[in-house]
């Protein structure tokens, strides 16, 4: 019974720190829309942490480009942490991004 007491104060936290009113850059238009852009940014970690194992892989990988993977990699852990109603567009760019990185890791280790 504590537990679920604890999980409802939990959740009705974490859902009033939520802005709902649209004059805050960081408010909710759609929150159904923001469960699947956070489904689609779970999908592009997924693919990120491939392309982080993988790149570890490479011996003497450039420095230059572990430093990018690195970024790109933060770039995604902080979409996670946050509730932002992102671009589509943005979305689609960051995992062609992701894509590539992926390719490219693929043919160094070739």
């Amino acid at each position: 019974m504590k537990a679920i007491l604890l999980s409802l104060i939990i959740s009705f936290q974490s859902y009033a720190a939520i802005p709902h009113n649209g004059d805050d850059e960081r408010s909710i238009r759609n929150p159904i829309a923001l469960m699947k852009q956070s489904n689609e940014i779970r999908q592009i970690t997924k693919k990120m942490n491939l392309v982080l194992l993988n790149s570890v892989r490479v011996r003497g990988l450039d420095n230059e480009l572990g430093r990018e993977i690195n970024e790109l990699a933060h770039e995604i852990q902080f979409l996670n942490e946050s509730q932002v109603d992102y671009d589509q567009q943005y979305l689609e760019l960051l995992e062609e991004e992701v894509e590539l990185y992926k390719q490219e890791i693929e043919f160094l280790t070739k």
